[in-house]
């Protein structure tokens, strides 16, 4: 995306062209619905500006309605200097409450202080013709003027025109919350739109008596931050029981430990007394509960002995092929959009999976390794090699030692010990199970453990990643073809 002169993208054009114009100076990919009230404030904005003198390169490279890239958190003005010191103005067609602006301001400084030496920030409120002035600073919102704001600009010589997506890196901004609880703890996160819309509704419904929740989606749409933020709020009122459906890793103890009110236990470990000690229960990765274990839980609510229960899924990757929907009184609610894997991971895994599933754009995939090991001597060494580069091997097997290998392996990871966490960088073996049907889908020939296991835990390991993946292909050159393809934007 690029940066934009906020005289020209300010002038009096027929509406009907404003998206296509704005996207022509932008040169963004989607076209956005550029508003005008919006547009109408700029131009009071610029006319002010004019009217103080000053220079015309302050009007030069402001991005306009930029989106973080998977976040989906939206900021209405940035200019950013060569060294990266960072002026937000956002903008108000309508009247709000100080409380809202100031709210607003902290969020995007949160955002912002990833990518910024230095922070300064404005709101610009309209009222008719006129416009009030906010500036936020030293943790206080304050009425301030068009000569505030043009001081600062004019102290911006140089400034970035361009791929302003580069400065902000998902893993910075989004944290996971059992490799990094700490930050979780100190409240260092915001939940996107549609998780605090999901969030609201599930708060009321257990203020106004009780509630039956099930929130899904995919790997990486921050299912698990949702749930315990969710647990957090009404441990405020209640005690909560979070019930965790895999290995209790030292984050989810350090979790349990200083969470009042909220007490995390595995699933193998609730009981009755456990259950109603607790009037909500949270389960997080509920597709691979056991059925029973599944039925006691929703069947205390029912009985009236919990007052709400709130599940957490992902339905393609569910392991019992538990109808959830079919659960007598559940409100779902689905996330959608993946905000934890980066860009190139996330289509390249797409892709992988069904070669019909083209992203729209072609991407560089440059932190996407595809190698080739034959027999698993090969493949160990590369593994190792990749290990040394700080990857983490995750392995389909409950073992840490690879298949059809004696040696250990210092930094894998099982199939158990993944579930609900998250990292930079992955290493995987496919070997001669997988393979590619006459579709274009990704297959797995039949396993001892039946058709979920390779299919399941392959889709879990991969999704794991949130910078880099290297597949390592042992003995399938058909595939390993396919996937330098890929690479190479062949499909």
């Amino acid at each position: 995306m690029r940066a934009i002169n906020l005289f020209t993208i300010s002038r009096n054009i027929d509406p009907g062209l404003r998206p296509l114009y704005e996207k022509a100076l932008s040169g963004r990919r989607d076209t956005i619905k550029a508003r005008e009230e919006e547009i109408y404030l700029i131009r009071l904005i610029v006319d002010a500006l004019l009217k103080l003198g000053v220079p015309s390169r302050c009007f030069e490279n402001w991005f306009y309605s930029f989106t973080i890239p998977q976040i989906g958190k939206e900021f209405d003005l940035l200019k950013i200097s060569a060294d990266n010191k960072v002026i937000n103005v956002e903008l108000k067609s309508q009247a709000v409450t100080e409380e809202k602006i100031k709210k607003q301001l902290v969020q995007n400084r949160y955002y912002l202080s990833h990518a910024a030496s230095k922070i300064v920030s404005f709101t610009c409120m309209g009222e008719g013709n006129n416009i009030k002035v906010y500036k936020y600073e030293d943790n206080d919102l304050s009425v301030s003027s068009f000569e505030a704001l043009a001081e600062e600009i004019k102290q911006i010589d140089t400034a970035r025109d361009d791929h302003i997506e580069e400065l902000f890196k998902p893993k910075e901004y989004l944290i996971s919350l059992f490799n990094d609880p700490e930050s979780f703890l100190e409240g260092k996160y915001y939940l996107n739109n549609q998780q605090e819309h999901i969030k609201s509704r599930i708060i009321k419904s257990v203020a106004d008596g009780g509630c039956l929740f099930g929130i899904t989606g995919p790997t990486g749409t921050g299912k698990t931050l949702l749930l315990y933020d969710i647990a957090r709020t009404l441990s405020k009122d209640m005690k909560v029981g979070m019930i965790h459906c895999g290995t209790i890793g030292d984050g989810l103890k350090l979790l349990d430990d200083r969470l009042e009110n909220i007490d995390v236990a595995s699933a193998d470990a609730v009981n009755d007394e456990w259950l109603e000690s607790h009037p909500v229960i949270c389960v997080d990765e509920t597709q691979i509960m056991n059925e029973d274990a599944l039925k006691h839980i929703t069947g205390s609510y029912y009985e009236g002995r919990i007052k709400g229960c709130i599940l957490s899924y992902d339905a393609e990757r569910n392991r019992k092929s538990t109808d959830f929907s079919a659960l007598e009184g559940l409100t779902e609610e689905r996330l959608t959009g993946r905000i934890r894997t980066n860009e190139e991971c996330y289509y390249f895994i797409r892709n992988m999976l069904d070669l019909r599933d083209d992203p729209r754009k072609r991407m560089s995939y440059k932190n996407i390794d595809v190698v080739y090991a034959n027999g698993p001597a090969e493949a160990e060494a590369i593994v190792r090699f990749y290990i040394d580069k700080n990857y983490t091997f995750i392995t389909s097997e409950k073992s840490l030692y690879l298949k059809n290998s004696d040696s250990y392996l210092p930094g894998a990871v099982g199939p158990q010990e993944v579930i609900g966490q998250e990292y930079d960088n992955v290493v995987i073996i496919m070997d001669d199970a997988f393979r590619y049907s006459e579709k274009g889908e990704l297959e797995f020939k039949e396993t001892e453990g039946g058709e979920y296991i390779f299919p399941r835990l392959f889709f879990q390991n991969i999704s794991r990643t949130r910078e880099k993946l290297c597949l390592i292909v042992k003995d399938n050159p058909g595939v390993f073809e396919i996937l330098l393809k890929i690479k190479e934007n062949a499909f």
